[in-house]
């Protein structure tokens, strides 16, 4: 009992690990809220959308913004119409703007709304907030006010002598990506304030360019807050990013390892789906990072979560009446991960007709996991063919509908692929601890296996040989008679062409005599060379199964399986395969039955396997030797039955036995094996 328990250690010492990860990350990162939105009118009359910096928490999440497509304007402008940044697609080129408010000096609360901002002031009497840019595409020139403040990469013929008092022009696009942060700073002092827009109101201008089809536009929501909040918020993404990734792709190193010294590739789509987990986290994290190549990271991210998919399918692979259907489902995802990757980096998906296709491929795919999955949980009731898939359908449903999401500590579809790291990492080492005490109990009991098969193989060669010697003297006997009445016919008969056919046929009498002594020499000392090994019991009545539900549809018998639990035991496959057949045949062809049952259960304290084979026919009566050599139903006629007999004689070579009995008007043949 110890033991069960101790090898559970190591994985509870993983997901402690990985929980305690969890809340910390969690604990560390400041909660987000939207920011507050403010309607404002310009001098033209037109509305536009602000942030007072009255309505500002620690973290607040920016979902619009002013717009202006297709030109640039001066910054410090207020102009553009409002958007929301997470469902527009915008133009090749144009111009951002975000609007933030100063108080108002006479807002008779300015007292109060002074002391509530405290926290942010800093020595020059300011009060100080840091606006987070995410990865913008694919090139950018950011103005504070009149000020250029930042560059990502260049634009297109863009002269800066225009827009501020720098002097410079870039003649070509250069696509880069990189997230920025800008201080923001406002005055403090009532008396230095102004109630008027162009005093109070602090823009930030974007100028932006992207290659043309290509996707513009930020990835994830602006951030404003306390600099240390926005510090902690990106350093906490970084460091779940990097856990995320170096976590699956260690997990998915020690796993090909393993398998690889194993030579066992069961685990193989488990390192899949942790590579793909891997290349995701790494895509999202150089995204909030530095790249000079910002369009191929983004395609990195729907390949990735393909590949993830491409490892579900494959850990349950389905075939439909030996036509390998799980091919099909890959070729599926293929295309799916093609589609997926355009519509990540062309902006305007509609033009292209792309997008309803990605919806039925979406479907279609979902319905493939669905299906796969419950295939594989109707032949083994594993729970993991149901667990790993669910959580993959609901991580693509939010990777799909979901594109923006700050920080990333709040992302649904990172906890979900963390989770789904977390359950592939437990199921694959249950696996190999399996896999480790099944070869222990060969390595421990190895001696005592071969001295079993050694006692075992000298009582079957003694059995044979008794079984020989019946039937040498049996059919011996009648051959012999066969001989001495076609003599006396021979000798009897007057015509030359008859007695020489007689002569024939005591040629060919004696030589069926040769024949029986020379099998019997050469039996004596031949064996079944196939060697036992651990064998899923389930796989193998699964085959027995679909071999012969033909048979038993064509004869009006219904046969049942009852296959609640995977069971490994020692056995040889083929000759397994060939007792369970003899028995199942005898059933179909002797037993007039209508019902055949194949039911498998296992004794844990005595070590055994059992398989039991039910009829519901006529049956053999306790009282008869029916397992015995020569036995035959039919008294009449010469003992010939020797079917039951090599069924036990070939059990006997696995160390097993075969029983039989009566019950209930039901003939059960029961097969005990030692569990592996």
């Amino acid at each position: 009992m110890k033991k069960h328990i101790l090898k559970y250690i190591p994985l509870l010492f993983v997901s402690l690990t990985l929980l305690l990860l969890i809340v910390s990350l969690t604990v560390w990162c400041p909660n987000i809220q939207p920011a507050k939105e403010t309607k404002i009118l310009n001098e033209q009359g037109d509305s536009l959308t602000a942030i007072s910096i009255s309505d500002l928490k620690k973290l607040n999440r920016i979902e619009y913004a002013n717009y202006t497509p297709n030109e640039f304007v001066y910054p410090q402008s207020f102009l553009g119409e409002k958007i929301q940044l997470s469902q527009t697609s915008l133009a090749p080129k144009g111009t951002l703007t975000f609007v933030f408010l100063n108080l108002d000096p006479e807002d008779p609360d300015f007292s109060q709304k002074s002391a509530e901002l405290k926290p942010y002031l800093e020595g020059d009497k300011r009060w100080h907030f840091t606006l987070y840019l995410p990865a913008f595409f694919s090139s950018a020139n950011i103005y504070v006010r009149s000020v250029l403040s930042k560059r990502i990469g260049q634009i297109e013929n863009y002269d800066f002598i225009n827009f501020s008092e720098y002097e410079g022009k870039t003649e070509y696009h250069k696509s880069t990506t990189q997230p920025q942060y800008l201080d923001l700073g406002f005055y403090s002092l009532k008396r230095a304030l102004d109630p008027s827009l162009e005093i109070r109101g602090l823009v930030v201008t974007i100028h932006y360019e992207a290659n043309t089809n290509q996707f513009v536009g930020f990835k994830d929501y602006p951030v404003i807050g306390k600099d240390e909040n926005i510090l902690s918020m990106t350093n906490v993404d970084t460091i779940f990013l990097i856990s995320i990734s170096i976590l699956s792709m260690l997990v998915a190193a020690i796993l090909a390892f393993t398998c690889f010294i194993k030579k066992h590739l069961s685990i193989l789509p488990y390192i899949i789906i942790n590579l793909g987990i891997s290349g995701y986290a790494l895509g999202i994290l150089l995204l909030n990072n530095f790249t000079t190549t910002p369009y191929l990271v983004l395609a990195l991210l729907p390949i990735c979560s393909s590949i993830i998919i491409l490892g579900v399918l494959l850990s349950n692979r389905v075939s439909f009446r030996k036509f390998p259907l799980w091919i099909s489902f890959l070729l599926l995802t293929l295309v799916f991960s093609i589609i997926m990757t355009i519509l990540y980096i062309l902006p305007y998906r509609q033009s292209y007709g792309l997008e309803i296709i990605f919806k039925i491929l979406t479907i279609l795919i979902i319905i493939s996991i669905l299906f796969s999955s419950l295939h594989g949980y109707l032949k083994d009731k594993n729970p993991n063919r149901l667990l790993i898939p669910g959580i993959t359908i609901i991580y693509l449903i939010f990777m799909v509908f979901t594109n923006f999401s700050s920080p990333k500590i709040h992302s649904i579809p990172l906890w979900l692929l963390v989770l789904i790291l977390g359950i592939t990492t437990i199921s694959a080492f249950l696996f190999f601890i399996q896999l480790e005490q099944r070869n222990r109990y060969l390595t421990n009991n190895l001696q005592i296996e071969v001295s079993k098969q050694t006692q075992s193989l000298k009582g079957i060669l003694e059995e044979r040989d008794k079984l020989l010697r019946y039937l040498s003297h049996d059919m011996k006997k009648p051959v012999a008679s066969i001989k001495r009445f076609v003599s006396d016919l021979s000798y009897q008969e007057k015509n030359k062409d008859r007695s020489k056919k007689y002569q024939i046929i005591l040629d060919k009498l004696a030589h069926v005599e040769e024949d029986l002594t020379d099998l019997q020499k050469y039996a004596k000392h031949t064996y079944n060379k196939e060697a036992s090994s651990a064998l899923n019991i389930t796989e193998i009545i699964s085959i027995c199964y679909e071999n012969l539900n033909p048979d038993c549809e064509a004869n009006n018998i219904r046969l049942h399986c009852n296959l609640k639990q995977n069971i490994y035991a020692f056995a040889k496959k083929e000759t397994l395969l060939s007792v369970l057949n003899n028995l199942i045949m005898n059933a179909i062809e002797h037993s007039s039955c209508s019902n055949i049952y194949i039911k498998t259960t296992k004794n844990i304290s005595k070590g055994l396997c059992k398989i039991q084979i039910e009829d519901d026919g006529i049956g053999i009566n306790n009282s008869i030797e029916a397992i015995e050599p020569y036995h035959s139903l039919d008294h009449q006629k010469e003992n010939l039955g020797l079917g039951l007999y090599i069924c036990k004689d070939h059990l006997a070579t696995m160390d097993g036995t075969l029983e039989y009995f009566r019950e209930n008007n039901k003939t059960i043949f029961t097969i005990l094996l030692h569990l592996a």
